[in-house]
């Protein structure tokens, strides 16, 4: 989703990101010289007109004045509905009036601005307003707010059940590390979180508290299983923890003063070890405190970012949040094999191999190692797959009923994935075959969402189960008989037959003005080039387009069906499974319908088999299509 705020580096910047009066500088914000000149010649919009107000009364100290002017800043930012601006105002306007110490009217005003975000689609702008509302609530004394805002921050971090339970007390734990840590502690409070959603993730916890000597001190915990920790003895830990130490960043220097001070970790049987930069001017700088862990299978990274001269204060106050963290009963996430090898030789199987059943044995052998939601749809997933292969559909329903379930709590880990858009894909024909007839819209929906490339104007119809041109009114069925379909470029869609393999290409809004002859030749070309067949008589046969629903003018069709034969050596002829191997199902023809509108073309292709098998299933798609 698109963000009101750049990517902050962790660390130091986790404190700005949290609650700190700088928080998040939008993009928008970074306007290049020449910009904001051009932009001071023409007339202030009212949300610059008001902002600009507001910075002038803030520089003569007016702050209630300025308060007011950044107030209606933001209602005007609110009526363009731009995220940058509606961050820039809020941010301003939170910054005067907690200056005032108008803390539960801030409260007020960044909880409703979680609302403006989650309407605009941006999850950091939420994030970064849900922090500022709880350190707000925290500062106005409001226990209930307080409770209430940090339960929509778990809500919308969407941890795996399994692995995550609020407990009594305020408290969350992370069963699997034996961690359980406090929503509040004496000052402190969480204000940002972010499980594991895959094994190889770490799971992020941000808290703050405000120092008496002046500003804020932040805490960020990562909590990640390292299954290459199984086997290393203790040097070998601080080893392999010294190499993962953060870096001076830009004009950082270390601190060895703050390392001096810092006290260990207070769990038992730990190798750790700690180090600590520094911004800024020495004594005057802020200080970024790190201490790494690891124990069983787990490391543990704590960052402490405060200013320098409330060190003491800093270091007692982030030892007393960390001791108020209960460290125990860590698990062992695999037994003789690393869950990574294990998925190794899964996705080898059906990936490269395209062997679903001997993927799907492995799948059951690793399910028992399983614990975290990507790597539990994706086994299901797999086992899913090669039971619809085999046809038995009630077992392909549960084991996707299950990995689908899990996909949803596996957050940014199943971006680009696979068997993601395989799950979408299976379940949506299954439950088809099956007549849910509404669960396999929705299904098939959110499949055309997720994949393919396709043009802007083609878009998901609310009324119907279509995918529909918004520039031509062309709409094109999800399913047609046992067919579904699948965008695969902006003006190229598939339709595909999953039990069967039948692959039928469909191209849409193509010039129309090559001729007859040149068309047939290129299709030759393709045939020979990309299918691995070689084209041989070409028999035409009548074909009247049926005319879609509100369109006018006159189409123009015909059908060409060409007889074809593998072309000799070439061992990626096409078969009528849709896969390209040595020919044993290569088909005996191919069709093309083509239909012309004016100056734009559209043509269907298909391959035929010998006996006629499935080429009426096939005819039917031509004939359900509107033109």
């Amino acid at each position: 989703m698109t963000s009101a705020v750049r990517p902050l580096r962790a660390g130091l910047v986790l404190a700005a990101a949290a609650l700190l009066s700088g928080a998040g500088v939008p993009a928008a914000a970074q306007d290049t010289a020449a910009a904001a000149a051009a932009q001071a010649q023409a007339p202030l919009s009212p949300f610059m007109r008001h902002m600009e107000d507001a910075r002038a009364r803030i520089r003569d100290a007016s702050w209630a004045a300025a308060t007011d002017s950044a107030r209606a800043a933001l209602e005007a930012a609110r009526l363009n509905r731009n995220r940058y601006e509606i961050f820039d105002a809020a941010m301003l306007l939170l910054n005067l009036l907690q200056r005032q110490g108008l803390h539960a009217e801030a409260r007020a005003v960044a909880e409703a601005r979680i609302e403006d975000f989650r309407g605009l689609g941006d999850d950091d702008g939420m994030a970064i307003l849900s922090s500022r509302a709880i350190e707000a609530a925290m500062a106005a004394g409001e226990a209930p707010a307080v409770a209430r805002l940090q339960a929509g921050l778990i809500e919308r971090a969407r941890p795996y059940p399994a692995l995550w339970q609020v407990e009594s007390g305020q408290r969350l734990r992370y069963a699997p590390a034996g961690l359980s840590m406090p929503l509040v502690q004496e000052g402190w409070a969480l204000l940002g979180f972010e499980p594991a959603g895959a094994r190889g993730d770490a799971a992020r916890l941000d808290y703050a508290r405000r120092l008496d000597g002046g500003g804020r001190v932040v805490v960020q915990l990562r909590i990640g299983y390292m299954e290459t920790l199984r086997g290393q003895d203790g040097a070998q830990r601080l080893a392999w923890l010294e190499s993962t130490r953060s870096e001076p960043y830009g004009e950082q220097a270390a601190a060895p003063a703050a390392v001096a001070a810092m006290p260990g970790l207070p769990y038992e049987n730990l190798a750790q070890t700690r180090s600590a930069l520094r911004s800024g001017p020495e004594g005057q700088g802020v200080i970024e405190a790190e201490w790494l862990a690891a124990r069983g299978d787990w490391r543990l990274q704590v960052q402490a970012s405060y200013p320098e001269q409330s060190g003491v204060e800093a270091r007692r106050e982030a030892q007393a949040l960390l001791g108020a963290i209960a460290w125990d009963q860590e698990q062992r996430l695999f037994r003789e094999r690393a869950m990574s090898d294990q998925a190794g030789a899964i996705d080898a199987e059906w990936a490269m191999a395209g062997d679903w059943q001997a993927a799907a044995e492995l799948a059951r052998a690793a399910l028992p190692d399983a614990a975290f939601p990507q790597e539990i749809a994706r086994l299901h997933t797999v086992m899913g797959t090669a039971a619809h292969e085999r046809g038995a559909l009630d077992e392909a329903r549960g084991h996707y009923d299950i990995g689908l379930a899990a996909w949803a709590y596996a957050g940014k880990a199943y971006h680009d994935e696979v068997l993601y858009e395989t799950a979408l894909d299976r379940a949506a024909d299954i439950a088809y075959r099956q007549g849910r007839e509404d669960e396999a819209v929705a299904l098939s929906k959110r499949y055309i969402e997720w994949t393919g490339d396709r043009d802007r104007a083609w878009v998901l119809a609310e009324d119907r189960p279509e995918l529909r041109s918004a520039r031509t009114g062309q709409a094109l069925p999800l399913r047609i008989g046992d067919f579904r379909l699948k965008p695969i470029g902006p003006k190229r869609f598939q339709y595909e037959d999953l039990r069967t393999g039948t692959l039928l290409g469909l191209s849409v809004e193509q010039k129309a003005g090559i001729g007859d002859e040149a068309l047939e030749g290129s299709m030759r070309s393709f045939m020979r080039d990309q299918l691995g067949l070689e084209a041989g008589g070409l028999q035409a046969v009548a074909f009247a387009p049926r005319l879609r629903e509100g369109a006018t003018g006159s189409l123009h069709g015909r059908k060409w069906v060409f007889e074809v034969a593998p072309r000799q050596g070439d061992g990626r002829a096409l078969r009528l499974d849709g896969k390209a191997e040595n020919g044993a199902l290569a088909p005996a023809g191919m069709v093309f319908w083509i239909v012309d509108r004016g100056d734009s073309r559209s043509i269907l292709r298909a391959p035929l088999a010998a006996d006629g098998g499935g080429n009426a299933r096939i005819e039917q798609v031509a004939q359900a299509l509107a033109w």
